[in-house]
């Protein structure tokens, strides 16, 4: 039974007391990045209430916005606490009409922000000092006393940055490390950055890029995750092949840190299953655990996983599904193809039409990011909170790879009682997502969460769409 709290009142102490002893109304609250309205939304998709906005638009962002704030825009997100304090890392972008090459038009950076009425700004990752790595030319065009690498030379900053994962956090010692997709130039870093004084330089660490054997030619990285194992560390990473012959296809890579770098341990699907073993769109690869099992999965959005092809010049071909592979005791042991949930199938008005996150709850539910489309949506984006589809899943016969006719896709019909809800809260075309547990979160959210600002049913009918008529930022 869950028991709502009188709404918060301002008596200080009093008022911290009331809220950490009572059981607030939902399990947790769900995050989400906005780049049609340029903001981070958290509300509770059970009480269906807004509980917090933060948007790039204001004068907390400036550092990122290089003085356009209206076209700023965020990207990939990471919820931190600290001694009861709620922030959020964020990638800000910013579209540059004035860049001549396209792929140099979308400048990012990373910042925290500590969450409150008005957000503050804790720290901002704007340049990059190349010339701790060997042979740092190649990389960016850096003199050797220049701090930083000139953001007017080509790829020597973030472009279009997607992902990112907070790996090292040292608040009392002002330091922070960060492992960074970077697609435009087709690499991923690792970046540390003391923000003593508000430095805002980091150091780059390691590369790994194009001239690595493993990695592909023309791969464009939106999404990251870090993982520390028994056996070392890994990085999954999610990408796209850029040629013009793939469009949207990509697939997933697992490295694995070695003494001289990081070599491949598997790639989803197996690229020698086909020509073209390609994901259609994917997007945010994950290894999972089932937190009543304690099987792992890699689990990943696949886009276009229900589209016609490879054609992606109209937004009327759309459709995707959240596909699922099950893991070994090792990560070195490649994954092995269980299926893919499609939500009512038999229904292609109501499907999940773009995939692009997913978050597995502690009772083995899924929330699903749905975008939409890539940029200019009909519709607006929701989430899907799935039941536990996966479990029980046997191997497939099939492959998993993508096709127009889907003959190598398990597609798992989920629809009735397997759908526990689905969720529109004003969104336009959303990226990324994170569940906050309320037992974890920090005093501000929780406080926010006894007193919700707006209701998400009385934002707009889905027949309204935010996102209609509205090129939201082109993210891929």
């Amino acid at each position: 039974m869950k028991i709502r709290t009188l709404p918060f009142l301002r008596l200080g102490t009093l008022a911290l007391l009331l809220v950490s002893q009572a059981v607030l109304a939902g399990d947790g609250l769900l995050m989400a990045t906005d780049t049609t309205w340029k903001r981070l939304r958290v509300y509770d998709p059970e009480t269906r209430m807004v509980v917090y906005d933060l948007s790039v638009a204001g004068p907390w962002a400036r550092d990122a916005c290089d003085g356009h704030p209206g076209l700023c825009y965020p990207m990939g997100l990471n919820y931190v606490v600290h001694d009861s304090v709620d922030y959020v890392d964020l990638v800000i972008g910013w579209m540059d009409p004035w860049a001549g090459d396209p792929m140099e038009s979308f400048p990012s950076s990373v910042m925290r922000f500590r969450l409150g009425y008005p957000p503050r700004a804790v720290w901002t990752l704007k340049y990059l000092d190349w010339r701790q790595i060997p042979d740092w030319t190649d990389q960016c065009d850096q003199a050797p006393d220049e701090p930083y690498g000139n953001l007017e030379k080509d790829d020597c900053g973030l472009q279009f940055v997607h992902s990112f994962r907070t790996v090292e956090d040292y608040p009392e010692d002002l330091e922070v490390g960060l492992i960074i997709a970077d697609p435009s130039h087709s690499r991923i870093l690792k970046v540390s950055l003391d923000y003593r004084g508000g430095n805002q330089i980091g150091t780059v660490e390691w590369v790994i890029d194009e001239k690595d054997p493993d990695w592909p030619e023309t791969g464009f990285p939106n999404g990251i995750q870090y993982l520390e194992e028994p056996d070392g560390r890994y990085l999954l990473v999610t990408y796209y092949d850029v040629s013009d012959a793939y469009n949207d296809g990509g697939a997933a890579i697992l490295f694995h840190q070695t003494l001289t770098g990081w070599d491949k341990a598997w790639q989803f699907p197996d690229p020698s299953l086909a020509e073209r073993a390609y994901l259609n769109a994917p997007h945010m690869a994950l290894v999972l655990e089932d937190p009543g099992t304690r099987d792992r999965y890699l689990f990943y959005a696949h886009g276009r996983g229900l589209t016609n092809g490879w054609d992606t010049s109209t937004v009327t071909d759309r459709g995707g599904t959240v596909g699922v592979a099950a893991l070994g005791p090792s990560l070195s042991i490649p994954p092995v193809y269980l299926g893919e949930a499609a939500e009512n199938l038999e229904d292609p008005g109501s499907v999940m039409l773009y995939p692009r996150d997913m978050e597995l709850l502690p009772d083995g539910s899924l929330i699903v990011t749905d975008a939409a489309c890539e940029t200019l949506c009909p519709d607006p984006g929701m989430h899907h909170w799935l039941e536990p589809f996966y479990r029980g899943l046997q191997p497939s016969t099939k492959l998993g790879y993508f096709s127009g006719d889907h003959a190598e896709q398990e597609l798992i019909n989920v629809t009735g009682p397997q759908v526990r809800g689905d969720y529109d809260c004003g969104f336009g075309v959303m990226f990324e997502a994170q569940w906050v547990p309320l037992d974890q979160a920090g005093t501000f959210l929780r406080q926010a969460a006894a007193s919700p600002k707006a209701s998400c049913s009385g934002i707009g009918p889905r027949s309204k769409a935010p996102g209609r008529g509205i090129r939201a930022t082109p993210v891929r």
